[in-house]
């Protein structure tokens, strides 16, 4: 057991052409996701361990490879990330990239 990632978005469609791995499964949000993250209307779960403050043990070069292709794709709106353990998701921004990428580096030994 341990606290998994979501990824939720916002778009009209399923976006066609991300170059996401197929275990990464794209399911309608449920009305839970859509209280958490107005919005939302998909979600991404299951797939990787949630990396974050204090939980640190999703890959998070995987995870960022699908926020990726999720914030730059024309059609997703806004993306929100967070665990699976009633935490409340983030909206993805640069500045959380950014703040996730320094904390995944800093607990390297090497680069």
């Amino acid at each position: 057991m341990g606290i998994d990632c979501e990824i939720l978005f916002k778009s009209d469609v399923i976006p066609r052409g991300l170059n996401i791995p197929e275990a990464f499964p794209v399911t309608y949000a449920d009305e839970g996701d859509k209280l958490e993250c107005p919005g939302a209307t998909h979600i991404i779960h299951g797939f990787e361990r949630y990396f974050g403050p204090y939980y640190t043990r999703g890959r998070w070069p995987v995870i960022l490879e699908v926020l990726s292709e999720l914030v730059n794709h024309p059609d997703v709106e806004k993306v929100w990330y967070g665990g699976d353990n009633g935490t409340c998701k983030q909206e993805v921004t640069t500045e959380l990239i950014v703040e996730l990428t320094m904390l995944y580096l800093s607990r390297k030994k090497t680069l």
